[in-house]
């Protein structure tokens, strides 16, 4: 068998010459694939260039692969993930999703379709006001749905950390927590070729979090993130209306008013250099 690190090293200076155009890059490599024919075999030189064309497929194209793919979906097709891939992904975030002093001040209720009154009732209080009719957030109706909302801890959990007493900075410090770790599920779903749709448009917290004894009741769910396959379909049977909807997303325009547009790159990163 080839050396690992030899083989991992060659194969980065490889992809990052292909990629990156790196001329020092090129040069690396072709000598590691020189250096290994002068004394293996030409069968070797195969194994080497197999290997590296492996890592470049798997490493360097994959993280690129996740992040072209990683879009908002508003709505899903009928295909239910297999529970298994929904429980690995879970299980994921738990071992490696960080969290301050590992205290996780947040909970995520997972719910399917088996209690459907229940994801109406959600789906409903996902409303737009001031439209007519209504107009909803699909990505609701996903076949996973789940529901962040923050966790309170108990003196035990709490420790010495007893700035999170302070319900304000327990408040930002949840929804700080929520939003990674709604974003590693997220991504962990799209590595398994799952997409999300996130929802934040909670107008029933209040009420709806009376369905979910467990929850922190105060101010019941912060997040929905739906998980499933996206449909290409642009318009859905609203479950309330009973009427077809068109589906709101990235190219959907109302009255001439433009759609939400993130600000240039420089307004909001800035590389801060100090002599």
């Amino acid at each position: 068998m080839l050396n690992g690190a030899f083989t991992r090293r060659a194969g980065y200076s490889f992809a990052n010459a292909v990629f990156a155009d790196g001329t020092g890059n090129t040069v690396e490599a072709i000598k590691a694939i020189r250096s290994l024919y002068m004394d293996k075999p030409a069968s070797k030189v195969i194994e080497l260039i197999d290997n590296m064309i492996d890592i470049i497929e798997s490493e360097n194209n994959f993280w690129d692969t996740v992040i072209k793919t990683r879009q908002q979906t508003f709505l899903f097709n009928e295909i239910i993930p297999d529970k298994s891939v929904i429980d690995k992904i879970l299980w994921e975030l738990h071992e490696h999703s960080p969290s301050k002093q590992r205290k996780t001040p947040y909970r995520i209720d997972v719910l399917d379709w088996t209690n459907q009154q229940l994801r109406r009732d959600i789906y409903a209080g996902t409303y737009t006001p001031d439209e007519s009719p209504d107009r909803f957030n699909s990505q609701t109706l996903a076949p996973y749905l789940l529901v962040f909302s923050k966790r309170n801890l108990s003196v035990e959990e709490i420790g010495l950390n007893d700035e999170l007493n302070d319900w304000i900075h327990f408040h930002n410090v949840a929804w700080n927590e929520v939003g990674m770790a709604s974003m590693f599920v997220a991504l962990s779903a799209l590595s398994k070729g799952i997409d999300h749709g996130f929802c934040a448009c909670i107008r029933n917290a209040k009420t709806i979090c009376k369905e979910f004894p467990n929850m922190e009741q105060k101010d019941g769910p912060l997040l929905y993130l739906g998980l499933g396959y996206r449909s290409t379909d642009k318009t859905y049977m609203c479950p309330i209306n009973g009427t077809e909807e068109q589906v709101f997303d990235k190219n959907f325009g109302q009255d001439g008013i433009p759609n939400d547009r993130k600000p240039p790159f420089q307004k909001y990163i800035e590389f801060n250099e100090y002599a």
